[in-house]
């Protein structure tokens, strides 16, 4: 995947733009494959709209984003 590639470990993490790229299945190992935390468009997209309607459940299997920030 392009996400190993372009890896550096000074980043504190990625962030795969592209909503066109259908990653959502391998974001929880690619963060454990890096040990930082992994962001993509169509992830944040999720976890705004499950913001806005005021879900605060935590979504297992889909990275950190999903799994512990916050939505306040």
């Amino acid at each position: 995947m392009v996400a190993r590639q372009a890896w550096v470990p000074e980043a504190d993490g990625v962030f795969i733009t592209c909503t066109n790229f259908q990653c959502s299945d391998i974001i929880k190992e690619l963060e454990q494959d890096l040990g930082k935390p992994v962001v993509t468009a169509n992830q944040a997209t999720a976890w705004n709209l499950l913001r806005m309607l005021k879900n605060n459940d935590p979504v297992e299997g889909y990275g950190t984003l999903l799994r512990k920030i916050p939505r306040t």
